[in-house]
């Protein structure tokens, strides 16, 4: 549980911010943590690199498409779930469209000769979770869509009527702007330079200014 500070935005002493929280990378999960956290009346420092949303991450360009049976593994399942319900209220209180829920179709071939194959994988996993779908064999995927060329008699599909994509950037851009809204302090075009943790506390340096912080985070994948 999140104990809020008496007023949200972070705190500034000569050339150091102080909060309770600090997102290093405000891609898709930075800038879902820092919203979150402004959210529930924390201090809360966001720091990116560039200014996002940008394309030096994994979270840009039109689209990301979603699911709610991950074949990658059933401990996704809960997540899926818990992200989609967070986009719908977002959608909902800033009268957004971020998600196209057109269905998601996954196409097998030939079952491999070893290992699981990921559409056996997607469907077991929707059916261990109650996940609305529906097989469709070769005959019924030329059928329903013949705009899908080279399908052989092997091939075989998954098709999830509540899945469909996403759009990163625009999410991301949501995000950042409600959490700078509720107090948070947003850094853009910023080098992290080095992080310390001395006393409970940590100590982030930056170009020309630096944070300190009870906890971080750091969602980063290419670098900040």
């Amino acid at each position: 549980m999140i104990k809020p500070s008496a007023t949200a935005k972070a705190t500034a002493t000569k050339d150091t911010l102080s909060a309770d929280f600090a997102v290093i990378g405000l891609g898709a999960v930075g800038a879902a943590t820092l919203y979150q956290l402004a959210k529930r009346g924390a201090k809360v420092i966001g720091v990116d690199r560039y200014l996002p949303p940008h394309p030096n991450g994994s979270s840009h360009e039109p689209a990301r498409v979603t699911r709610n049976a991950v074949g990658e593994g059933s401990a996704y399942v809960p997540l899926v779930r818990r992200s989609q319900e967070i986009l719908s209220d977002l959608e909902r209180t800033f009268n957004a469209d971020l998600m196209e829920r057109s269905g998601t179709l996954i196409i097998g071939a030939e079952r491999p000769t070893s290992g699981e194959d990921f559409v056996e994988a997607t469907v077991k996993i929707a059916q261990q979770h109650g996940i609305e779908h529906e097989l469709l064999s070769s005959a019924e995927l030329k059928r329903r869509y013949p705009q899908l060329i080279g399908l052989t008699d092997t091939d075989y599909g998954y098709f999830e009527p509540k899945g469909g994509f996403l759009r990163p950037e625009p999410i991301v851009s949501l995000q950042i702007t409600a959490a700078k809204q509720l107090g948070a302090t947003v850094i853009p075009n910023s080098v992290v330079k080095r992080i310390t943790q001395d006393n409970g506390r940590v100590t982030i340096v930056m170009d020309g200014i630096g944070a300190r912080s009870m906890r971080i985070c750091c969602p980063t994948r290419c670098g900040v």
